[in-house]
């Protein structure tokens, strides 16, 4: 079938049976065969000739997205199915903050080796969350927040390293003398924070 959609773009690009045959080096009963085999497999009139051109009509228009659709997916297919086996590829998925800061100094030893290739796709928390709900990733290197029970029933967690929220305050400020300090010992005070998506829900009272 891959062979009569190829037909069916070409007829697309060149409006015309000769050009459409030249282009694939085939015969023009060959490119009508195709194109009837398609129309009659679909139930659809796909092309008209309209002043000696071929034409597409409305079912044609839709074909064609789906056509050239799928003459890219299969040439996608055909690629992986090419690699040799002593070639290695990883997909992972990865948190934004874990991307920018772990990953590059971890796969630098693989950057210059041919035999392997990985990409690394980061995400802010709610996608990761959603690949990992629809079954598009098995694996997520991500932010754990006990809070999300969604997250905690369906997946196991096994927590890479803790990151404990430090407060620097001067040598002379009133907090210092302090074994604890409340959010509320923070409302008169200007707090920096770094860029981070998850600390802008941090408030105040």
């Amino acid at each position: 079938m891959l062979d009569k959609f190829k037909t069916f773009v070409a007829l697309a690009q060149y409006k015309s049976f000769t050009q459409a045959a030249q282009h694939l080096y085939c015969s023009q009963p060959t490119i009508s065969q195709h194109l009837k085999l398609l129309e009659k497999h679909y139930n659809a009139q796909l092309m008209t000739r309209r002043n000696g051109e071929v034409v597409l009509t409305s079912k044609g228009e839709q074909f064609l997205t789906y056509a050239k659709e799928i003459l890219m997916l299969n040439d996608q297919l055909t690629e992986k199915m090419q690699r040799t086996d002593e070639s290695s590829h990883m997909s992972v998925y990865v948190s934004y903050y874990l991307a920018n800061h772990f990953f590059d100094e971890l796969f630098s030893f693989i950057h210059n080796d041919e035999r392997y290739s990985y990409d690394i796709q980061s995400a802010d928390y709610a996608t990761l969350k959603m690949h990992l709900l629809n079954e598009k990733t098995n694996f997520a290197l991500m932010p754990y927040y006990a809070e999300d029970i969604e997250m905690n029933e369906r997946f196991t967690v096994h927590p890479l390293f803790d990151e404990p929220f430090v407060l620097i305050v001067p040598n002379d400020h009133p907090l210092v003398q302090r074994k604890v300090i409340y959010t509320k010992d923070l409302k008169d005070e200007n707090v920096f924070l770094p860029m981070r998506s998850n600390l802008k829900m941090l408030q105040v009272r």
